[in-house]
């Protein structure tokens, strides 16, 4: 019995704690549709044509654009979505 309540402080502090963080911690929203995403980069381009610019902001821009417009199907063939 000496054990046990030696034990109790403990679990009444870990309960606590567990209730506290189950009120705080946020919940899985649901994925929505549509909107504005905005991307913050360190620089400005110097050109949007891939050929013409080596530097990294312009492919960072470039593959944000261009990565969903073909998708590679399992049997290897490229379809547009």
């Amino acid at each position: 019995m000496f054990a046990f309540r030696s034990l109790r402080p403990a679990v009444v502090v870990i309960l606590l704690t567990v209730l506290a963080l189950a009120g705080v911690l946020p919940r899985a929203a649901e994925p929505q549709t549509g909107g504005t995403l905005v991307l913050g980069l360190d620089q400005e381009p110097p050109t949007l044509d891939p050929h013409a610019s080596p530097a990294a902001v312009t492919y960072q821009i470039i593959a944000s654009v261009t990565e969903c417009l073909l998708f590679k199907a399992p049997d290897d063939w490229l379809f547009a979505r």
